[in-house]
């Protein structure tokens, strides 16, 4: 044979980069994780469950990488690197979920009504008559349609309907699980605040808040809705 014979393809380099598992293993879908360890040679691939991600959806220093999630990341993660070298990094495992949407409150201060000796009635200005608080229909639900915030001339109706002078309201925009979760809140704050809005022109007192939305209450968490929930003066 030829001098200097023996052909085939270079053998990879030996591995010398590290990862550290997560602690604690938990991630939130839709977020950057940060994995931290020896990145001394350049992350070439990362995926997900099999599935690779764009190059975009990753940053790299020498001590750690920032790995974006997908909204849908959801459960059992296995997250991959590919570095080139031999053998390949170990593979960094998470427990993927939603994010925990805060409760947020917003007290809207209003007109203050006389209060009679009776808990749960007020004076109507400008006469002498007693109002109560019904004590029927205290909860209406209202609906949007997916990505909406605008309230349709009926459910405006309908909520006008539903006012009493002698009652006060707690409004609640239900986070919907479609899509962002980020955008999903702004629209079940955007909703919520509408929704007062006509509580407020009917200078009735009101508060709002955002909570995540269930079946128990929306007839589809995904999209979610405006509970609107009538109690007596305080």
């Amino acid at each position: 044979p030829p001098a200097g014979g023996g052909g085939g393809a270079p053998s990879p380099p030996v591995q010398t980069d590290t990862v550290l598992p997560l602690s604690p293993a938990t991630c939130v879908a839709g977020t950057a994780v940060k994995i931290l360890g020896t990145f001394n040679r350049t992350i070439t691939q990362v995926s997900i469950n099999g599935v690779a991600r764009a190059a975009t959806e990753w940053t790299q220093t020498a001590a750690s990488l920032l790995v974006q999630l997908p909204a849908d990341a959801l459960g059992a993660l296995r997250i991959e690197l590919v570095n080139g070298a031999t053998p390949d990094l170990p593979a960094v495992l998470c427990e993927g979920s939603r994010a925990v949407v805060p409760v947020e409150t917003a007290t809207v201060t209003v007109e203050t009504k006389t209060a009679t000796a009776t808990e749960n009635s007020a004076t109507q200005p400008g006469s002498n008559t007693a109002l109560t608080c019904p004590s029927v229909s205290s909860v209406t639900n209202v609906y949007f349609s997916l990505n909406s915030s605008t309230l349709s001339a009926a459910q405006r109706s309908r909520l006008n309907a539903f006012i009493s002078p002698a009652c006060r309201y707690l409004v609640t925009g239900f986070i919907g699980t479609a899509g962002s979760a980020s955008r999903q809140s702004t629209l079940a704050a955007a909703r919520a605040r509408n929704v007062s809005k006509v509580f407020l022109a009917g200078k009735v007192a009101v508060q709002w808040r955002t909570a995540k939305a269930t079946t128990a209450v929306c007839a589809s968490a995904r999209s979610g809705c405006v509970v609107v929930r009538r109690a007596k003066q305080a």
